[in-house]
């Protein structure tokens, strides 16, 4: 061991001097002392320095994290500003349609409105599509921020805005379910009036005709009973249209009432034909069998009873009831990841 004080190299574990009998224990003990007292600085510095990088870092993530987020409400912005000033406003327009209808001009006033109405709701899908898409890429901004080191509550944070989402566009794809039926109802609506038009007409034309015959004016009762023939023919198609939109057992009934009430016509047409020759016997005949047909004919239950409206309280009250729903579920789980959001931020 050398001596701090003269350099004599003495025995190892001798605590003095041989030399100059300088203690040589104690300044051992100094030299160790100094060593862990370097050990331990260095040991802060390290530390130090660790918890610098790691916070400088975290925050880095942090802050990549909020712009992430506040690129994703950027894009649920605009998807909830489609939603709400061109889906939200026109769907409120919306109503069921009224098939009780006396005259031809009410007929008319209410096609031109359910025209309009399922033309906005095919119109309106390509907005929802518009929407989701927002929704999508507001999805895709929160995903990124599961990469990042964020504290537990952040992590959570986002994935109740996922959660959110989701449930969004879920209602969305209910909204397009939505259009899609009362573009369908509308359509249905659309050709059954037209048809109840037309039917409207055969009705004045039949009863022009009875007049014509009662007065012998055979001529003009034949011009009356093709017009209502071409007229009933015209209801005909428009209301096998709305089936084929629609599938009701009404619309079965009223395709029997229809035939029944076109069989009597063409009955009513070649009678009136035979007057008008003098050929009274075959015309008594035909007339009869009309007549016969005529009284036979039942016209079917209303529409409504007749299966619309459980259409219509099943594929439109019914998912509206659904949207509702998930509308509640979005703003639930937008309060509570707002809450926590403050309670943590």
């Amino acid at each position: 061991m050398k001596c701090p004080e003269c350099d004599m190299v003495n025995k190892e574990g001798s605590r003095f001097c041989s030399n100059c009998g300088a203690p040589l224990v104690e300044k051992k003990r100094v030299e160790k002392k100094g060593k862990g007292v370097i050990i331990a600085v260095a040991v802060v510095v390290v530390v130090a320095v660790a918890a610098v990088s790691y916070f400088t870092v975290f925050g880095d993530e942090t802050e990549r994290a909020n712009e992430l987020v506040d690129m994703a409400n950027r894009e649920v912005n605009l998807g909830n500003d489609f939603l709400v000033n061109d889906v939200s406003v026109k769907l409120a327009e919306f109503r069921e349609v009224n098939f009780d209808l006396e005259t031809e001009s009410e007929i008319n006033g209410e096609i031109s409105k359910v025209s309009g109405w399922r033309q906005d709701a095919v119109g309106m899908k390509t907005t929802i599509g518009r929407v989701k898409d927002h929704f999508e890429k507001a999805k895709g901004y929160y995903e990124e921020t599961k990469e990042l080191r964020l504290p537990g509550w952040y992590h959570e944070y986002v994935e109740l805005k996922i959660r959110a989402l989701e449930k969004d566009l879920e209602r969305m794809e209910k909204i397009e379910e939505l259009l899609g039926n009362y573009a369908l109802y509308y359509a249905f609506a659309e050709s059954y009036l037209r048809g109840e038009e037309a039917l409207m007409g055969v009705e004045d034309d039949l009863d022009e005709g009875n007049s014509y015959v009662e007065n012998g004016n055979y001529s003009d009762a034949v011009d009356s009973y093709k017009d209502a023939l071409v007229k009933l023919r015209d209801s005909q198609e428009a209301f096998s249209a709305a089936g084929e939109i629609i599938d009701l057992d009404y619309m079965d009934d009223l395709e029997e009432y229809l035939e029944g009430l076109d069989s009597a016509l063409e009955a009513l047409v070649q009678a009136t034909e035979l007057l008008e020759l003098g050929n009274l016997f075959g015309a008594d005949a035909l007339l009869d069998s009309a007549n016969v047909e005529l009284a036979a004919l039942e016209v079917p239950e209303g529409l409504m009873e007749g299966g619309l409206e459980g259409w219509y309280n099943v594929y439109i009250e019914g998912v509206i009831e659904e949207i509702e729903e998930l509308l509640e579920e979005v703003k639930e789980l937008e309060e509570e990841a707002e809450d926590l959001y403050k309670e943590n931020a």
